[in-house]
C-alpha cells in the first residue's frame, strides 16, 4: 500500500465532502457503509481506504470519483478490465 502525500489526503478529503453532501449527517453516511462515524472522521486526516471508494462513488451517484477519493490506486486499469 502506498503512503498518501499531504496533497493526496487533501484531495481525498475534498471528495469525501462531496459524498457527505449526499447525506444529512456524517453518522448517516457511516451507517450507510456500516462503519462508526469516528472512522470516517479519521479519513479526513488520513485519506479514504481504497476498498471503500467504489461504495462511496455509488452512494454519491458518481458525484465523487474513486480516482479522487484514493489517488494512489490505478483506477483506470480497474475500470478498463473485463469482468
Amino acid at each position: 500500500m502506498k503512503k498518501k502525500t499531504a496533497e493526496q489526503i487533501k484531495q481525498s478529503a475534498a471528495e469525501l465532502k462531496i459524498v457527505l453532501g449526499c447525506f444529512p449527517t456524517l453518522k448517516a453516511l457511516a451507517l450507510a457503509i456500516g462503519e462508526d462515524y469516528t472512522v470516517l472522521q479519521a479519513w479526513f486526516k488520513n485519506g479514504v481506504p481504497t476498498h471503500y471508494c467504489p461504495t462511496l462513488e455509488k452512494l454519491s451517484k458518481g458525484k465523487a470519483r474513486c480516482e479522487n477519493l484514493d489517488p494512489t490506486t490505478e483506477w483506470g486499469v480497474l475500470r478498463n478490465s473485463p469482468i
